[in-house]
């Protein structure tokens, strides 16, 4: 039990926040520093995007180093924005 989660039917659902995909850093705007939370997020033991969903640019529901190229191409090189699965 917790204040973010709810049992519906035997299924844990979170109902705190909505998801901004691409938004790792959790400011409302996606830039490089994005990018950047989630390799320390990946690599470093950072702190992880809240919601977690936010780290997920690629919308494949997991978060991994894809985010962040997916993150880089649509910053530098004008590839698809981010998208929630």
């Amino acid at each position: 039990s917790s204040p973010n989660y709810s049992i519906n039917h035997g299924f844990q659902q979170n109902f705190s926040s909505a998801c901004f995909c691409g938004d790792a850093d959790g400011n409302t705007i996606i830039t490089i520093s994005d990018a950047v939370y989630l390799i320390n997020y990946i690599f470093a033991g950072g702190a992880a995007p809240d919601p977690l969903c936010n780290g997920d640019a690629d919308g494949n529901s997991i978060i991994t180093i894809s985010d962040a190229v997916y993150l880089i191409n649509y910053i530098f090189a004008g590839g698809p924005a981010p998208h929630c699965p």
